[in-house]
């Protein structure tokens, strides 16, 4: 895989967790139980997590494969 598209594919999955994010936020809370008070929490984690597995997977890519 070349470097650019290795790029195009971050970018790409960057822009789709950041979308998926902002789904999951713009859900509107409901005050029926404690568990939903924590859901902009969760979701935050959530994506805070994913980026920094989608970073580490670029950059520890393993390109040289036999």
């Amino acid at each position: 895989m070349t470097l650019s598209k290795q790029w195009r594919r971050f970018l790409r999955r960057v822009a789709t967790l950041c979308v998926v994010t902002g789904v999951l936020l713009a859900i509107p809370d409901s005050d029926t139980g404690d568990i939903l008070r924590y859901k902009n929490a969760l979701v935050a984690f959530a994506f805070v997590i994913s980026l920094g597995k989608l970073l580490y997977d670029t950059f520890f890519f393993d390109r040289y494969l036999p």
